[in-house]
């Protein structure tokens, strides 16, 4: 992915290194809670980076508890109101979600203030280009 080495020049945020103990963890929580899987795409991403954060863009990556304050499942958990079963909140700017839709496997950009569905994508790189100026 291209946007990886751009991701880690400008990364404020410097979670622990992804374990498979604690990917496993999320993959079970968030579906305990009725959210979509992670997918693999993202998954393999985090890998990568675990988080990211700069100038107001977040990336929800896994962090080991007691730390998780922000972490993915955080974040669907307190906007479990706001998105459907199918769906999985990854990223987020000032005004939009990046959304897994496990549904049709695409990413879509949607409005956090009226949930309008403005960009859809079949890949990660594209959606994170979006959500990541």
């Amino acid at each position: 992915m291209k946007i990886l080495a751009e991701l880690k020049k400008h990364n404020t945020y410097s979670p622990q290194p992804l374990s498979p103990q604690d990917l496993i963890y999320a993959q079970k929580t968030l579906l305990k809670f009725g959210f979509a899987e992670i997918p693999e795409e993202f998954c393999n991403f985090l890998h990568q980076i675990n988080g990211f954060a700069y100038e107001g863009e977040h990336i929800f990556g896994i962090i080991p508890e007691p730390l998780n304050f922000m972490d993915i499942i955080n974040v669907n958990i307190l906007n479990k109101e706001k998105i459907k079963q199918e769906q999985l909140i990854l990223a987020d700017n000032e005004f939009d979600f990046l959304i897994f839709e496990s549904k049709n496997k695409s990413y879509q950009i949607v409005d956090k203030q009226d949930l309008t569905v403005l960009e859809e994508y079949n890949t990660l790189e594209q959606g994170l280009n979006s959500i990541i100026k």
